[in-house]
């Protein structure tokens, strides 16, 4: 399955598509980037506790089986329309000048009320 959805990048000092709503400090410095040229793959920094024991402190941490996953906010994101995309808040953590944009959006795909979260964009 394939769906196109709404975007808004920030363009950083070394022309680099990055998203505009989320500050890069926390993340490795290419994990976060969206290559117009090429695929880009969603990726996920959080661990989950094996679901047989979510209330253990000791549990051992597992990756998401897929991403995106249903009880992670993990996963490329975009609007399903751009005049959602023109409605939602400006970015104010960035300074740099922001793009919108189409993408094209496929593997796993979690469909929201206002925008999907996806495998591959």
């Amino acid at each position: 399955m394939s769906l196109l959805g709404w975007r808004q990048w920030a363009v950083d000092r070394d022309g680099q598509l990055r998203p505009a709503w989320t500050p890069w400090s926390p993340f490795p410095p290419g994990m976060l980037l969206w290559r117009p040229d090429a695929i880009t793959e969603a990726r996920c920094l959080r661990t989950t506790t094996h679901p047989e024991e979510p209330s253990r402190a000791d549990a051992p941490a597992v990756a998401h089986e897929r991403i995106p996953d249903e009880h992670c906010l993990c996963g490329l994101c975009a609007w399903r329309t751009p005049e959602l995309l023109a409605a939602a808040r400006r970015p104010t953590w960035t300074s740099l000048p922001c793009v919108v944009g189409v993408v094209r959006l496929g593997g796993r795909i979690i469909i929201g009320e206002r925008g999907y979260r996806a495998e591959r964009g």
